[in-house]
C-alpha cells in the first residue's frame, strides 16, 4: 500500500501478486489488486464487479470485498480517481491468542484427517479433509495436499468442489496463444504473441527448449502423442514439424494463403491437419505423404480443427458460427452444424471421442454428441466472449476460459457451472490439461501460464 502512495504502482501491483501467491484468498490482497487495475483503467468496473461476485463464491464471509462490489456496482459506477471511493486496505496482524488458537484448532484437523488416512478410514479422512478445507476457502495447505493426492489413488472423481492455484509464472512477453499437453503428460508446449513456442518436458530428464521464429505469433500448435514432434502455424501460412532435441525443423511447407489459426495431430499421430483464415483445411498422412485440402472458403476463416479420438472423423470450425463433421478424415463432409451466432472462438473433445463442445463470442458453450451430431446442452453464463476450452481428464467437466479473466469449470451431466475461478491476469486466453490428470494449465492474455489443482469429491473404494 505505501509503494502505491508512493507512485510505485507497479511495484505494488508485484508485491500484492506476491501475497496471493503465499495465501490465493487473501481479501486484503484481491481487493486492492482489483481496485488498482480498476484505476489503472485495465479493468473496468463492471468486469471487476463479475470478478467480484466470483471471488465471493469462494470467500461468502469477506466483507471488504461486498463493500468494494456494492461501489462497482452501482449504475453508471464509473473509475473512482485516487482519494475518493474505495480506498486500498491494510492487513492489519490478527491477536496472537486468536492466531494461536485458530493453529491449534488446524493442527488437531490436520492429525485427524492425517490418522484416518493411515488407518485407511478414507471416507472419514476425505469428509474431515473436505469440510476443513472448505473453511479455509481451499487455500493452499501443504498438509491436506499430501493427503489429497493419497486418497486420489483410493477412489474415482465426482464433483468438483474447489481449486487451488499451485503456480503461475511469466512465461512470454506477449499474450499465451496456445498450450498443449502430449496426450502422456510428458511435454508442455506454449506460444505467444512475442513469437516464441516453448517446450518444456515435465518427466526426466526435465528441460526446456524455446522454438524461436519470426512468423509464430499466431500461436497455434500442437504436440504428437508421446511428445516427440512439435507441429506450429505460422501468419505466413507455413505449418512447421519440430523434434525436441534439433533447434530447426523437420519441414515446412506453405500450407495456407493467409495466417495458420490450428493444428492437430491425429491420435495415432500418423495424420497432420492445419487450418487457416483463406477458409481452407489441409490434412497430411505422415506416412504415405498424401494430403487433401477442405475448401470452405464460403463460409469465412476457418478457426478451429480437431480429429476426433477413437474415429476417424474430423472436425473444423469457421466464422460463420458453423462447425462440420468429417468423415475418413477429412475425405466427405458428413454434417454440417450450425452452432452459434458468431465465429467459433473454441473447440474441445472428450478423450473417448464420444463428446465435444464448441464455444463462440457469443458467449454460450454448446456440448454435442459426436456420433450423432445432436446438441445435448447450451451452457451459458460467462459475460465476455468464450475464448478457450478443454475437456477435463476425468471425462465429467469442461473448462472454460473468457476475455473477462474468469475460469468456469462445468459439469457436463448437469449443463451447470460448479466452480468460478478469478485468472488473476488480463484474460484467460488458452487452456489444457494438466501434467496430473486432475490439473489444469492456463494461459493468459498477460503472458503467464498458471498450474491450478482440481479438488474432487472421490467415490472411495
Amino acid at each position: 500500500v505505501s509503494l502505491y502512495e508512493l507512485g510505485r504502482k507497479e511495484e505494488a501491483e508485484q508485491a500484492f501478486n506476491q501475497a496471493l501467491d503465499v495465501n490465493d484468498v487473501l481479501p486484503e490482497a484481491i481487493h486492492n489488486l482489483i481496485l488498482v487495475k480498476v484505476r489503472s483503467g485495465r479493468m473496468s468496473p463492471a468486469r471487476a464487479g463479475r470478478h467480484l461476485a466470483a471471488l465471493k463464491r469462494r470467500l461468502p464471509r469477506a466483507v471488504i470485498l461486498d463493500e468494494l462490489a456494492a461501489v462497482l456496482g452501482e449504475p453508471a459506477a464509473t473509475v473512482p480517481p485516487p482519494g475518493t471511493g474505495p480506498e486500498l486496505k491494510l492487513c492489519l496482524p490478527r491477536n496472537s491468542l486468536d492466531v494461536y488458537r485458530d493453529g491449534q484448532v488446524l493442527d488437531s484437523v490436520r492429525r485427524s484427517v492425517a490418522d484416518h488416512l493411515a488407518g485407511r478410514r478414507y471416507q472419514a479422512s476425505q469428509e474431515a479433509l473436505l469440510t476443513a478445507w472448505r473453511g479455509l476457502a481451499f487455500r493452499r495447505d501443504e498438509e491436506f495436499m499430501r493427503v489429497y493426492q493419497a486418497l486420489l489413488e483410493h477412489g474415482e472423481k465426482k464433483e468438483v468442489q474447489g481449486a487451488i492455484r499451485l503456480s503461475t509464472g511469466r512465461v512470454h512477453r506477449g499474450a499465451v496463444t496456445g498450450l498443449a499437453l502430449s496426450q502422456d503428460g510428458s511435454v508442455l508446449a506454449s506460444a505467444g504473441r512475442d513469437g516464441r513456442v516453448i517446450l518444456r518436458r515435465l518427466v526426466p530428464p526435465k528441460g526446456s527448449r524455446e522454438v524461436l521464429g519470426p512468423d509464430l505469433g499466431s500461436g497455434c500448435l500442437a504436440l504428437s502423442p508421446k511428445g516427440q514432434r512439435l507441429v506450429t502455424g505460422g501468419r505466413d501460412g507455413t505449418v512447421s514439424l519440430w523434434s525436441f532435441d534439433r533447434p530447426e525443423p523437420l519441414s515446412t511447407v506453405h500450407a495456407h494463403s493467409g495466417a495458420v489459426s490450428a493444428v492437430a495431430v491425429s491420435e495415432d499421430g500418423r495424420f497432420l491437419a492445419s487450418a487457416g483464415m483463406d477458409g481452407r483445411c489441409r490434412v497430411v498422412d505422415l506416412v504415405d505423404k498424401k494430403e487433401r485440402t477442405l475448401d470452405v472458403s464460403a463460409a469465412g476463416a476457418m478457426r478451429g480443427v480437431a480429429f476426433l479420438p477413437r474415429s476417424q472423423e474430423l472436425l473444423t470450425t469457421s466464422d460463420d458460427g458453423t462447425v462440420r463433421v468429417w468423415a475418413q478424415r477429412g475425405k466427405e463432409c458428413t454434417r454440417v452444424l450450425p452452432a452459434h451466432a458468431l465465429p467459433v472462438t473454441a473447440l474441445a473433445t472428450a478423450a473417448d471421442g464420444r463428446l465435444f463442445a464448441t464455444a463462440s463470442a457469443d458467449r454460450r458453450i454448446c456440448l454435442w454428441e459426436a456420433m450423432s451430431g445432436r446438441c445435448l446442452k447450451v451452457l451459458e453464463g460467462q459475460q465476455e466472449a468464450v475464448t478457450a476450452l478443454a475437456m477435463l481428464a476425468d471425462g465429467h467437466h469442461l473448462a472454460s476460459g473468457c476475455e473477462d479473466d474468469t475460469l468456469f469449470v462445468w459439469s457436463l451431466s448437469r449443463g451447470a457451472c460448479v466452480l468460478v475461478l478469478d485468472g488473476r491476469g488480463d484474460g484467460i486466453a488458452a487452456l489444457a490439461t494438466g501434467p496430473k490428470p486432475h490439473m489444469l494449465s492456463v494461459g493468459r492474455a498477460d503472458g503467464a501460464i498458471g498450474l491450478w489443482m482440481l479438488i474432487y469429491e472421490l467415490e472411495l473404494r
